[in-house]
Order: C-alpha cells, then structure tokens, then sequence
C-alpha cells in the first residue's frame, strides 16, 4: 500500500517548529444522543489521540479518506475489555484488517455514563506502510468514522446513519499562560467556606476541578482536606495550579443528663469528654446554685446554698474547641431542690366507710411529692405510697378501736431526685363493726313473767324499739329491756316486733346492724303452713322427703301448748337428661330419664342456644351438628351433654346404605349394613376394605373427610376431634 500523506499550508519551517503543538482540538463525528462520537488530535513529537464513542457497541476512525478506500490507516474499538488489536487497515468496503504492527499505545480507555474515552500515542511517522504519517504543522485531515447499528463488538453493516466524514484543521496550540492561586494553602473549619482567586487577565478562561467553576474567583467549603486544581486557558494553552484546604473536624462533646441536688450539699464532680485533644469552656447563667458565672475545663465539686425556697436552676453551656474550631455548645441544667414541709390532721371513721382521699397541706415550702407508710394494714390502706392518701373502705372486724399511725415524709423532685423534708405523723381512727348477738324469738303464755333480756355484741350501748306497748314494755328504750309480765289485750295472741340497734362510740359514733325479734303472748298456739320444697323439706328437727300433712305439738318456753300443722309438697329436681341418638338425626330422651312435671327444651352447641318450638322429648334435627336438650320444673334445670348428629341433609345415603352416623368423633364406630365398602380419603387413596361381614368399623384414623364407596356410590364420612 501507498502512504496518505496530510496536505498541510506550512507556515514555519523553522528549527524549532516540531517543539511546537499543533491541534485539531475536539472534533464532533457524531452528535446522535447516546451513540456521540469526538476525536482530538495533538501533534508535536508525536502523536495524541483522544477517541470518544459509545460504550456498548464497535466504533472505528479512518485517517486521511473521504470513503472505505483500500489502504486507509484506521483505529478500532471492537471489544468491550482490552484492546490488544487497536491498529487495522481498509481492504474497500469491508471489516477492518488487523495491522501486523500495532504502533498506537493505548494509554487511557474509561467508560463513564456510557462514553467509552481512548487516549492513544503514536510516531508522527512509524515506518510502517499502513500507518498515515502525521506532520507538526498547521493543515487539515479528513477523517472518515462508523459505527455498529446494533449493540455488538463484532463488525459488520453499519447502515447510512451510523457513518460520516469531517474534515479538521490543525492550529499552533499557544503558550499556556501563567497561573498561580491565592491562598495556595489554608486551613478552615469543617462546615465553613474559603475563597480561592487565580490571578486573573484578560482573554484567560479558567476551569475549577472539584467543582467545575469557570470564574477567577470561587467560594468552597469541602467537608474533607482538599485539593482544588485550577486550568487557566489562553489561545487553547493551559497551565495548572493548585491549592490545598484543610478541613479541621468540628469538636464534640459527649452529653451530659440535667441534674439535681439538695441544697447546703456538695455536688458530684461534672468531667467533660469528648473529641480527643478539645478543650472546654463554660457558663453559668444562675449564680444562685453556687456555681460562678464562667469557667475553663471541668467544673469542679461545689457546695449548694442552704436558704432557698424554691427551686433554683443554672442552665450550663459547654462549648468545646480543637484547632481554632468552636464545636455545638452543650447545654445542661444544674437544679438545687429545697427542703419542703407538710401537715395534716388525724381522721376518724367506721368499719365499712369510704375514707376520702387525704391532700397533703404545704408548708412554708412546697412538696411535689409525698411517701407515706401506714403501720397497720388490717384498716384497709396500703402498707406504703406517694402522694396523696387513697380513699378506701375502712375495715375493723375486731371488739375494739384500731389505731394507724401513717409517717408521711414530704420531698421535692427533680431530675430523678428527691430531696426529703421532716416527716410528718398523724393517725387513722377505726371503730369496731357495730354488733348485737341476735335474740331468738320469744313465745310465752300470757300471765307467766318473762325474765331479762340482756344485749350483746360489740357495742358501747344498745337503742331498741317496741312495735306493741300493750304486752307490757315500753315503746324504745337503751340497754337491755327489764323482766315483766306479758298480758294479751285482745285474740289468743298478740305479737310485738323489737328492733334493736348497736352503737359504738369513740370520737365518731357508728351504727351497726339492727336485730329484730318477736315477743309472742298468747294463751295457746296454732299454726298451719302451706310448703312447697325441692327435693326434702327441715321441720321440727326432721327430714321430710315426701308430700303429704304433717302435724306436731309444741311446748314453748312459757309452757303454752302449740298445734302446728304443715301442708308439704315436694318436688324433685330435674335429672340430667341422657339422650340417644339414631340414624343420624334422632335424638331422644332416654325413658329412663323423663321425669314427670319436667318440660323439655332442644337447645343448639356449643352455644346452648333454644330450637324455636323443639320441646318434645324427640328431635329430628334439619342439619348435622351438636345438640343436647334442658330440662327444667320449679327446682331448676338441668342440660344434657351435646351430642352428635348428621342432620337430614345426608338422609339420602342413610336411606340408601344405612350408614350412621356420618359425622362422628374420632374413635366412635361407623354402623354398616352387610355390604362390602371401600373407605379412601379424597386423594382416592384406599384406607380400607370393609367386607360385607362387618357392620362396625372403629374410626381411629385422623380428623378430615373421607368417602365410602361401593360400586359407584359414594357416601361422605366426617371424622371431627
């Protein structure tokens, strides 16, 4: 092949002319978007080539041609990784030829954002007859280039759209011009800015890097130590300076909990710690809690003041520093609590009164919080709390007055805490549940005389009543009621009603239960009661089981004859119904549990809800599930177990094969007539064969649905838990 030699308009031919650079600076091939293409050519010595194409398919540039001419020195990026065959050649109209000397070096070769950039070297001339031989001087190329129609490495048509041919000039690349940055070093904090200026003058463009900035003058706060570079670009020469900043770390400092302490004592020490080699200063903004205004370093243990009264808090700042660098303050509180002081008064009540809550009174200086402890327990109130006394029911249940001594010690808190007070004592008084012993009631002939009633219990006086004067006593009286002689005023008997109530007295006075008895006068005595009683009826010392008339003769105290006559019926209460259930949907009350004067009620399970209108001793139920039936007369009621039933809804198959029941528990027996079956899950799985001579088969297997089969019939057996 013959050398393409570029046509270049020399201007120099000095000496001196191949120290110069000549570039074509960058070209665009292709502006498509995703698939651009650029070169720049620099010529001095050698050769410099930057290459840019699309990352995900083969592209190709021709020196020196306007078409695919045979002979064309050409460069290929036809692999995704290493290019070890970058140099080729054209044989016409087809995939590049391989060049047997590869004379570019490949120096750079970046993939970024999907533009892959190839930065390459070579001779101006290598000799080598494939190769296009450059000349340092001013001139133009034209340059042919193409690229893959699809994403692929491998060559082949690249169709009209994917190829072109620009023509580029190449000019004396100027001298760079002088740079320098002011400062060419500095320190800042991190978090603060800097301004870095290049020396600026007319006709120099300048370009940041970080940053990208084209001013001569940029403003930066890197979060790191730095190095900013800065191009200056005059006549297409660049020089580069550069200028270091250092970032120094903002100190910390390590949290510290607001804290309190009782006044007139001294403070824990307060340590600040945090990024190592700061330093720290402090203030104070209450001189009230003892602690100066300002201060360097830790702060010191430091005695609080004895004399306030309220609560008195210092807000502290912390500010640390490292490096000339002022990092976030730390603010905590410093409280000093004051010593409070409460009162209150002792409180009386009765057994099973609601004592009201108990607000503690603030002394010269208030508590926010009061513990308490109560000595006696058997009152009703805890053995210990805070604040206020809860209100409770008091309780006594003995003969006398219980006394509870409650210690109640005042403190104020802050910050978790808690400075006491003096404690303070007062009591609770709980008089004894009033009780008078219950007097019989009394029945005496009239004339005879009755003997003293004497009163009981726990009470410090007794207050009766005397529903009828006319038997001799009068009609209220305190203590116990003298003996007199009973008289009847009228009839064969006359009845007084006396209340009597106990009353215990011991700063409170509290009432207890009323007793109430009857004082009977009557020449002689005859009762007759109708009773109806469940099961056996008590009456004069015996048992009665059975109904009937009953008749007894009564002494009294008095000595007065009584008839007394009893009418007895006797009911028996219900007994658990036992109930039987066949084909499936029966169920019935076994006979040997129906109980004359018992009604029955059908109820549903689990729930026990009633079947409107099923109040037979027989059900047939409509649908499978449990069941069970209530029976109930005037002495209660009594509910069988739930049992099981298919329901009329599989009636079909129990007709047909006379299979019951088919729903059962596990572990109860399925009942067959005498025919062979099949019993398989629903997967058609044989579990068993059934022959025709056994009616009974156990189902112990797992709960779940199973089919019995015979022929082409199916029935549906359900096995629950």
């Amino acid at each position: 092949m013959k050398n393409k030699s570029l046509l270049f308009i020399l201007l120099v031919f000095s000496q001196w002319s191949f120290s110069q650079t000549y570039t074509t600076g960058v070209v665009n091939l292709s502006s498509t978007a995703g698939l651009s293409m650029s070169v720049k050519l620099d010529v001095n010595t050698n050769v410099t080539m930057t290459l840019t194409g699309p990352s995900g398919r083969w592209f190709a540039l021709g020196f020196g041609a306007s078409a695919m001419t045979a002979g064309t020195d050409v460069v290929g990026v036809h692999a995704s990784g290493l290019l070890p065959n970058f140099d080729a050649y054209l044989t016409g109209s087809a995939a590049p030829a391989t060049d047997a000397l590869q004379n570019w070096t490949i120096t750079s070769d970046q993939v970024t954002s999907g533009i892959r950039t190839i930065i390459a070297t070579r001779a101006l001339n290598t000799g080598d007859a494939n190769d296009y031989i450059f000349t340092a001087g001013t001139g133009t190329i034209s340059l042919i280039w193409a690229r893959g129609n699809t994403a692929s490495f491998s060559y082949a048509y690249h169709g009209n759209g994917n190829r072109g041919i620009v023509n580029a000039t190449f000019s004396l690349l100027q001298a760079p011009p002088p740079l320098s940055i002011s400062p060419a070093s500095t320190s800042i904090c991190a978090g603060t800015s800097v301004t870095l200026t290049a020396n600026s003058s007319a006709g120099v463009s300048y370009l940041w890097s970080p940053g990208g900035q084209s001013t001569a003058s940029i403003t930066v706060n890197p979060s790191t130590t730095t190095t900013y570079t800065c191009t200056a670009t005059q006549n297409g020469a660049s020089s580069t300076s550069n200028s270091v900043v250092t970032v120094n770390s903002i100190p910390s400092i390590n949290s510290i909990p607001n804290t309190s302490f009782c006044n007139g004592l001294f403070t824990t020490a307060f340590t600040f710690s945090g990024t190592p080699g700061a330093t720290y200063t402090w203030t104070n903004s209450n001189l009230g809690i003892g602690l100066p205004s300002s201060g360097t370093g830790n702060i010191a243990p430091f005695q609080t003041p004895n004399t306030i009264t309220t609560l008195t808090t210092g807000t502290i700042v912390v500010t640390p520093t490292l490096n000339g660098c002022s990092g976030t303050p730390l603010i905590f509180s410093i409280s000093v609590n004051p010593t409070p002081s409460i009162y209150q008064f002792d409180w009386n009540y009765c057994h099973g009164e609601i004592a009201i809550p108990v607000v503690w009174q603030n002394g010269f200086v208030a508590a926010n919080n009061v513990v308490w402890t109560n000595s006696n327990t058997s009152i009703g109130l805890g053995a210990s709390g805070s604040g206020s006394l809860p209100s409770f029911t008091a309780f006594n249940l003995s003969a006398n007055q219980i006394i509870s001594t409650i210690v109640a010690t005042p403190q104020f808190v802050s910050n978790g805490v808690a400075c006491n007070g003096s404690p303070f004592t007062i009591f609770y008084y709980i008089n004894p549940q009033p009780l008078v012993n219950a007097i019989p009631d009394i029945s005496i002939c009239s004339g005879d005389t009755l003997g003293a009633i004497n009163f009981s219990g726990v009470a410090t006086s007794y207050e009766w009543t005397n529903s009828q004067a006319s038997i001799g006593i009068p009609v209220s009286g305190t203590g116990n009621i003298n003996s007199f002689v009973p008289q009847i005023t009228a009839g064969n008997s006359n009845s007084a009603q006396v209340i009597v109530t106990p009353q215990y007295f011991n700063y409170v006075t509290c009432i207890g239960v009323a007793d109430t008895f009857l004082i009977t006068v009557s020449n002689t005595l005859s009762s007759t009661i109708n009773q109806t009683a469940c099961d056996s009826f008590i009456w004069n010392g015996n048992t009665l089981t059975s109904s009937g008339a009953y008749s007894a003769m009564l002494s009294s105290v008095g000595g007065c004859d009584s008839l007394a006559n009893l009418n007895l019926t006797i009911e028996i209460s219900p007994v658990v119904p036992i109930v039987s259930v066949s084909n499936g949907n029966q169920f019935m009350v076994s006979p040997s549990s129906i109980q004359s004067g018992v009604s029955y009620q059908w109820l549903t399970c689990p729930n026990l809800q009633p079947i409107f209108g099923e109040t037979d001793s027989v059900f047939t139920a409509m649908a499978g599930g449990e069941y069970a039936v209530v029976a109930t007369n005037g002495c209660g009621s009594a509910v069988s177990d739930c049992n099981f039933g298919s329901g009329a809804g599989l009636q079909t198959a129990l007709d047909l094969y006379e299979v019951y029941p088919t729903v059962l528990r596990c572990g109860e027996y399925l009942h067959l007539p005498a025919k062979p079956f099949d019993l398989v899950d629903l997967q058609g799985h044989l579990i068993r064969a059934i022959p025709a001579s056994m009616t009974q088969l156990l189902m112990d297997y797992p709960a779940g649905l199973y089919l019995l089969k015979n022929g082409q019939k199916s029935i549906k057996i359900m096995l629950i838990h």
